[in-house]
């Protein structure tokens, strides 16, 4: 069989780039390089599969920053709202009074 490699980053010699070639004759496997022109349908596919590959990996790099950006902010909101219930919780009688518990007696004439 014939397998193509991908295009070389800079194996463009003239109006042709340089790309592999791999082909197997019985259990002995070749590679050779072959100039292909650029306006060739082999290039023009080559191309258009890299650019696909390419586009894939930019949005699996959104997906996964807009999954971790959603986890990080639904975590900060949980500890937000375990918060509010602590402040709940203790802020009747434990937040009205907490200058005198702690020391300087503060400005609400209790010290």
């Amino acid at each position: 069989g014939v397998g193509v490699g991908g295009l070389a980053g800079d194996g463009r010699r003239g109006g042709a780039a340089v790309v592999s070639l791999m082909t197997r004759k019985g259990a002995k496997t070749a590679v050779r390089e072959v100039a292909v022109p650029l306006d060739s349908v082999l290039i023009a596919q080559t191309r258009e599969r890299q650019a696909a590959a390419e586009r894939e990996k930019q949005e699996m790099k959104r997906l996964v920053l807009d999954y971790q950006e959603r986890a990080q902010h639904e975590e900060f909101e949980a500890e937000m709202e375990r918060m509010r219930q602590l402040e709940g919780t203790y802020g009747g009688a434990y937040g009205a009074n907490r200058p005198m518990g702690g020391g300087s007696g503060g400005a609400d004439g209790d010290g």
